[in-house]
Parts: structure tokens; C-alpha cells; sequence
């Protein structure tokens, strides 16, 4: 996927482009309204749409919930659910994982939860 730009002219990464994406499949958004900002209902769809396409559960701090009601805060939060799961760009290979918040595993150990 290449890189695309939000109505208000931001340069996205791959991770900011699926969040895009995601928006706009579910019909929150048509691509050229997608703007920097989420509102509270675009983040809760947004969270649930993730953790469902690419099997991760998001329970996030309220720092990363914060960093997530922007399309770019969004994407870095996803993008490091999605490293620490082991799941690469294209797709949902690797390990089930939660994110925790806190950097480890779910179990505390630093390592992600087997496939449930």
C-alpha cells in the first residue's frame, strides 16, 4: 500500500492508511473527510474494527487511548500492538496478542499470550 494523505494534506504510513481504511470500510467517513482528529465514536469502532481484522485484544492505558484520538496517535498505537504480536504489515500471520499497556505480555512477562 503507498502512502496517502488525509483531506487536511498529512503524509500516511502504512499503519495511518489502514486506519484510514478501516473508517472509511465501516462508513464512518468518505476517504477525502478522513482528517487528523477522531471523535470518541470513531475511536471505540476503530478499536473494535482492530481488534477483530487482526486478532489482537487492545486494552489500552488512557495515555495510549489519548495518543489514539488522532488518525497518526492511532497508527503508532496499532503499529506497536501489532509488532509486539509478531503480525507483519500485509496481514494477521503470528501469535494472538494482547496489548496490555504496559509493554508486556499479558501474563507480565514481557512475552504476548499464545494463540487462544
Amino acid at each position: 500500500m503507498s502512502e496517502r494523505s488525509t483531506a487536511t494534506g498529512h503524509d500516511l504510513s502504512v499503519e495511518a492508511a489502514q486506519v484510514v481504511s478501516i473508517l472509511t470500510d465501516v462508513g464512518l467517513r468518505t476517504p477525502d473527510t478522513v482528517g487528523e482528529r477522531l471523535d470518541s465514536m470513531e475511536l471505540a469502532r476503530l478499536v473494535y474494527e482492530v481488534e477483530h481484522r487482526f486478532a489482537l485484544r487492545l486494552d489500552l492505558t488512557d495515555e495510549q487511548l489519548e495518543q489514539m484520538s488522532t488518525v497518526s496517535g492511532a497508527a503508532e498505537v496499532i503499529r506497536l500492538a501489532r509488532a509486539e504480536a509478531g503480525l507483519d504489515q500485509a496481514g494477521t500471520d503470528g501469535p494472538r496478542a494482547v496489548m496490555d499497556g504496559s509493554g508486556a505480555g499479558a501474563d507480565g512477562t514481557g512475552k504476548e499470550a499464545a494463540a487462544r
